[in-house]
């Protein structure tokens, strides 16, 4: 397609080359991604730049290219005021993301992604138009890499994911959409690694869309990540100076070496069964970690520090865990449990709170084993409507020195009009000295 000199041609291709193969191949070698999705040797169609024989739009070369084909795209005659359809297996390739712009002009979709095994690069996507289903990028796709790519200044979504399965987003960067990534309807085992979010647009994921994994991605004034389905891994992920960090309305998902700051909840359970290990939760406001309504989550090996109100809050949950965590310098209380019962706090280290350990009407829970002390207020305290509701266990907790004789823990029974002291728990067997539990000084 190009008039001049093979000299030219061959270094434009040759540095072309190196790009795909360096940025892209060793992104996707490092994720462990299948064959499938290796860049494809076919043609290659090139829209922009100063030779005749280059197309003028992007549109007019997908047209004209054939499965396997790559269509490279000069950042020269950026911006590309078009609404792309990808409806063949090929490489759009862009020169370099800040300055090879596709603008939607708010006109619809910015692209609209409908065929398998596609790889998108190198590009700036803006203004996609407002619509429930719209956005920068809309894909019902499988097996397609997304690499490289800012996406900005969406009226709805940035990306928009429906139907679509083992999908890899790789280093992108998300601002000022409405929502960052959308992932609906039946769509399964996307990745999502490497990634930056700021500025708005949370990332939501629902609605049959299981197995998601994000890896390796920040989150900074963005709304964080809601994840209303099942079986998703997140990890190695930065929430910041979000309203609610990382959400679980789903069940059964993971949550590793993770950490939340400056948000109003660092991480929240609404689901059944969410695992949450090694995170760390500073100085967040309402909550660091915060379980509502589920049953069977876990939190384990968790740094909970430096919360305005309460550090780590189980309200009308049961056979809910707290272990080997770290819980201190709460503004309220180190561990709150509210309604309900049956959960379990074990071997912690819960210090320097207002309150250690605070029940509210709950039953039949356990706390076993942890490091109470050092509390502005008292240790172990509990608030109740009814003596049913009074019944506790509290076992070889340390609390603050060696004890001869039993803790005393001091309830309060709720009226409408006062409150008075009516019940005590008593853990009958405190421990004589700390335990060594991981994070204790």
């Amino acid at each position: 397609m190009r008039n001049k000199s093979w000299l030219k041609k061959g270094l434009v291709l040759g540095i072309i080359m190196l790009f795909v193969g360096t940025s892209i191949g060793s992104a996707i070698n490092a994720l462990s991604l299948n064959g499938s999705q290796s860049l494809k040797r076919g043609n290659w169609l090139y829209v922009g730049g100063d030779d005749l024989g280059n197309y003028s739009t992007i549109q007019d070369a997908i047209n004209h290219a054939s499965t396997g084909d790559t269509v490279f795209v000069y950042h020269d005659s950026s911006p590309y005021l078009e609404n792309l359809m990808v409806n063949k297996s090929i490489n759009l390739i862009g020169e370099e993301p800040t300055t090879t712009i596709i603008d939607g002009n708010y006109l619809g979709r910015t692209i609209n992604l409908s065929a398998d095994g596609v790889q998108i690069s190198g590009f700036t996507i803006q203004h996609g138009a407002l619509g429930s289903e719209d956005g920068g990028l809309y894909m019902n796709s499988n097996n397609s890499l997304i690499s490289h790519v800012i996406i900005t200044n969406n009226s709805m979504s940035g990306l928009y994911l429906v139907r679509s399965s083992s999908n890899q987003i790789l280093d992108c960067e998300f601002s000022h959409n409405y929502y960052s990534i959308n992932i609906w309807g039946y769509s399964s085992d996307n990745v999502i690694s490497q990634c930056s979010f700021h500025d708005g647009g949370s990332v939501i994921i629902w609605y049959y869309s299981p197995h998601t994994m994000i890896t390796s991605c920040d989150f900074n004034g963005s709304g964080g990540i809601s994840i209303s389905d099942e079986n998703s891994v997140v990890t190695d992920c930065r929430f910041l100076n979000n309203d609610m960090g990382l959400t679980l309305t789903g069940g059964f998902n993971t949550v590793t070496d993770c950490s939340a700051s400056n948000n109003r909840i660092g991480f929240t359970s609404f689901g059944e069964g969410n695992h949450f290990t090694r995170c760390i939760a500073d100085k967040n406001h309402d909550c660091g970690m915060y379980s509502w309504g589920n049953s069977y989550s876990i939190f384990e090996n968790c740094t909970i520090r430096n919360t305005t109100e309460t550090g780590v809050f189980l309200w009308r949950v049961t056979y809910n865990i707290v272990k080997d965590c770290e819980i201190t310098n709460s503004g309220e209380s180190g561990v709150d449990i509210e309604l309900n019962g049956w959960n379990t706090v074990t071997t912690n280290n819960i210090r320097n709170n207002t309150y250690g350990v605070l029940l509210v009407d709950t039953q039949q829970n356990n706390i076993t084993n942890n490091n109470i002390m050092n509390s502005k207020e008292k240790d172990g305290f509990f608030l109740s409507y009814s003596k049913s509701h009074s019944i506790n266990t509290w076992n070889e907790n340390y609390w603050g020195r060696p004890r001869l004789l039993p803790k005393l823990i001091f309830g309060k029974k709720v009226s409408s009009e006062q409150l008075f002291p009516r019940w005590i728990n008593i853990d009958w067997h405190p421990a004589k000295e700390p335990y060594d539990i991981p994070g204790m000084s």
